[in-house]
């Protein structure tokens, strides 16, 4: 029996880090946080949906706590954390959250060059797998 390390299997606590990555994503953006909030209600209005449970429209202060990486009672739902990416244009919270789980975000060339690579993984493969057949031919 192998013996665990007392870091292994342990759960991280990703409300914080989603949350300040929230927050550098709405300093960056260029909008002030009364915009942020107004672009939200709008883009959740055109989807027909309510980014707070409790209102019909998000507020400065809600958003400002969701923001608050220490604030422990107001966490964004999941359609509001792609709603706020939508409206900041900044997608950090998203890679923040992949990478706790050891992933990473690949969009735009990079993701071109991804798909090119193993579609000539592929290539290779099957070249391979048909030198093999000529030569029991």
């Amino acid at each position: 029996m192998r013996q665990l390390s007392l870091f292994e299997n342990q759960i991280p606590d990703t409300e914080p880090l989603i949350k300040a990555a929230m927050n550098r994503a709405a300093k960056r953006c260029g909008l002030s946080r009364e915009q942020i909030v107004d672009k939200m209600n709008e883009i959740a209005g055109m989807g027909g949906f309510r980014l707070n449970k409790n209102a019909r429209a998000l507020s400065l202060d809600v958003l400002e706590k969701w923001l608050n990486p220490v604030e422990r009672d107001y966490v964004p739902s999941h359609n509001a954390l792609h709603v706020f990416m939508m409206a900041t244009g900044d997608s950090e919270p998203l890679r923040v959250a992949a990478g706790i789980q050891g992933f990473e975000l690949v969009g735009g060339e990079d993701l071109k060059i991804l798909k090119a690579a193993k579609i000539e993984r592929e290539i290779q493969d099957l070249k391979r797998q048909k030198r093999r057949l000529e030569q029991e031919l």
